[in-house]
């Protein structure tokens, strides 16, 4: 790949931690983030939201360690196709390209589907036309600069951010004061602020192993590690899981703002309900802005992560490849995406949180091997890949017929069994070698 467009898909490096955190914090702070912290807040009350958003953090510094491994340990690669490519063998290479494939569509996906359900509650115009002119935004924001022009506008990005989440709370409870929320809320949803919820410890380990998984897998994250100075990765990671955190508490208030004088209808929307309840033009227009940006930034570091996979791992030797130019074959790529998002964004489902928990089946299946492939010193064989399959398919059967949560830790189990099979021979077959 030519230097130029190299460029184009990881940006400038190296990092140094200021910028590298609000890197990080942009990607994982989005609609779908939002609306899942919302149907938690709903399912769990205050307590298992606060318990997820402690997960959250501690599921990124842990994973700072793992990204300081990868950004030492393959410093000369740029994606995570590069190193899947590099550190295993033709038929499980393919294997693995497949599920990060499958976890790249499935992650726009639901982003779509977020997305969606946003433009639905904001504004009053027929649904069309606002993912239209929503999408044609994100291509005109997206394809021409790549990632180069995102990094750049990520500092405008996280000021709108942080004012959004100062400003409206702060308003809100000036004007009104926090009673008026906490007897809406007691009189409408008093489930929300009972403390006594045994589901919350479990949904806290759950919630850990579901965000450490999804930061694993993730293409982007990978994308921008190596960007990162490989001293600085650690307090980069966990800064922005902090923030994050900080910022996630900030949304939660707003969610109960837009609870406290009324019920709902959708889960998914609550937050965005919000919009109601302000009076004040600028205060609208700076909570339209946030969700906008936050949306168009996630979608866009998606679909550029998504290309970026196409391009560099999977069409590099194809016949498509070879008649096209990278920047040709970009705009073909993106320009399918969007109308492919535009199309599907109207079949979106009305609960975003399970959707999510599903996506997660083959998220936690998947943990195992990648922690094989950043520590692991062998070629990881086919066979133990069929393990990894055959979690996921089991991982889905208990998901439909127990529940949720099974699903996430039958299909992390059975791929932690299958690994430490894999394991065991291999330190077998390492010492009759050696004597």
């Amino acid at each position: 790949m030519a230097e130029k467009f190299k460029n184009y898909f990881t940006g400038v490096s190296p990092l140094e931690v200021s910028f590298a955190t609000l890197m990080f914090m942009s990607r994982w702070l989005s609609v779908t983030m939002i609306i899942m912290a919302s149907e938690l807040l709903i399912q769990y009350g205050v307590l298992g939201s606060i318990g997820f958003i402690i997960a959250f953090v501690l599921a990124f510094i842990v994973y700072s360690f793992v990204g300081r491994a990868i950004t030492i340990t393959f410093s000369s690669k740029n994606t995570l196709g590069d190193v899947i490519a590099a550190k295993t063998t033709d038929t499980t290479k393919h294997i693995l390209l497949i599920l990060i494939l499958v976890l790249s569509i499935g992650m726009i996906v639901i982003q779509a589907f977020s997305i969606n359900l946003m433009l639905q509650t904001i504004f009053q115009i027929p649904l069309y036309m606002s993912q239209l002119l929503f999408y044609l935004f994100c291509f005109l924001f997206i394809v021409p600069g790549g990632i180069k022009r995102m990094l750049k506008l990520e500092p405008l990005f996280v000021a709108i951010i942080f004012s959004t989440v100062i400003l409206i709370p702060v308003y809100f409870f000036i004007q009104k004061g926090i009673q008026p929320v906490y007897d809406g809320i007691w009189l409408y949803h008093p489930y929300l602020l009972y403390w006594k919820n045994n589901d919350g410890l479990f949904l806290f380990f759950t919630s850990f192993l579901l965000i450490f998984s999804l930061l694993i897998v993730d293409r982007i994250s990978w994308q921008r590690l190596f960007q990162v100075k490989p001293q600085k990765v650690n307090i980069a990671l966990s800064l922005s899981g902090v923030i994050n955190g900080t910022i996630l508490l900030a949304l939660i208030s707003m969610i109960l703002i837009s609870l406290s004088k009324n019920s709902y209808q959708n889960a998914s929307t609550v937050f965005f309900n919000l919009i109601t309840e302000l009076h004040n033009s600028l205060l609208i227009g700076l909570f339209v802005g946030f969700c906008i940006i936050v949306s168009a930034s996630a979608i866009g570091a998606e679909i550029q992560a998504l290309i970026s996979l196409f391009v560099k791992n999977l069409f590099k030797s194809s016949t498509i490849a070879a008649k096209r130019s990278e920047k040709q074959l970009h705009y073909m790529l993106a320009g399918g995406i969007f109308f492919f998002l535009l199309i599907i964004s109207f079949f979106s489902p009305e609960s975003i949180f399970e959707i999510i928990f599903l996506y997660g089946v083959i998220c936690t299946a998947m943990v195992w091997p990648m922690l094989i492939i950043i520590y692991g010193n062998r070629a990881i064989p086919v066979l133990y890949m069929y393990g990894v399959i055959f979690s996921i398919f089991c991982g889905w059967f208990l998901y439909f017929y127990i529940g949720q949560f099974s699903g996430l830790w039958a299909s992390f189990l059975l791929s932690g069994a299958f690994s430490s099979i894999f394991l065991i021979k291999e330190r077998i077959s390492s010492k009759r070698k050696s004597s």
